[in-house]
C-alpha cells in the first residue's frame, strides 16, 4: 500500500476508502496516514467545507484506530469558531457520535436531531438518519431502525 499511498496522498485524496490496487479497505495506519495527508493539504486554509471533512475523517481514523485524545482534538478544532447548526458543524457532531458505544451513539444522536428537528441540509438529514438507524441495528433493535433506514435512502 506504501506506494499507492504516495501517489493517491498528492493526486486524489478524496480516495481514501479503498486501495485502488487491491481494492481492500483501507484501516489502521494505511487508513490514518492516509487521512492525515489529506488533511495536510488543508491544514493552513481557512474555514471551509473541505478543512472541515479532512478533519473530521482524520478524527474518525485516530478514534477507530485507539487515539481518542488526538480525535476529540480535531473533533472540537473542526467545529471551532462556527454555528452549532452549521452542516459542517452538525456532520461533525454526528460523525464523533458515530465512533461511540452504540447505546452512547444513539442518545446522542436522538438528542442532535431533537434540537435541529428538520434540518434544510439533507446531507445532515441522511446522514442523521443512517447514523440512527445504523446505531439501532447494533443494539439489535431493527424493528426501530426500518423508518430511519427508508428515511436514508
Amino acid at each position: 500500500h506504501d506506494e499507492w499511498i504516495v501517489v493517491e496522498g498528492r493526486q486524489r485524496l478524496s480516495r481514501w476508502e479503498s486501495c485502488a490496487t487491491c481494492q481492500q479497505p483501507l484501516t489502521g495506519a494505511v487508513q490514518v496516514e492516509l487521512r492525515r495527508r489529506w488533511w495536510r493539504r488543508y491544514r493552513e486554509a481557512p474555514a471551509c467545507h473541505d478543512k472541515i471533512q479532512a478533519l473530521r475523517n482524520v478524527a474518525v481514523a485516530l478514534m477507530t484506530h485507539d487515539e481518542p485524545d488526538a480525535a476529540d482534538r480535531l473533533f472540537d478544532e473542526a467545529s471551532r469558531g462556527l454555528p452549532r447548526d452549521q452542516p459542517d458543524v452538525l456532520l461533525t457532531e454526528i460523525a464523533r457520535a458515530g465512533v461511540l458505544d452504540p447505546a452512547v451513539a444513539l442518545e446522542t444522536l436522538t438528542g442532535i436531531r431533537a434540537r435541529i428537528g428538520q434540518c434544510a441540509d439533507v446531507v445532515v438529514r441522511l446522514t442523521l438518519a443512517f447514523s440512527i438507524g445504523h446505531a439501532l441495528r447494533t443494539l439489535r433493535r431493527s424493528r426501530e431502525a426500518i423508518p430511519f433506514a427508508a428515511e436514508s435512502v
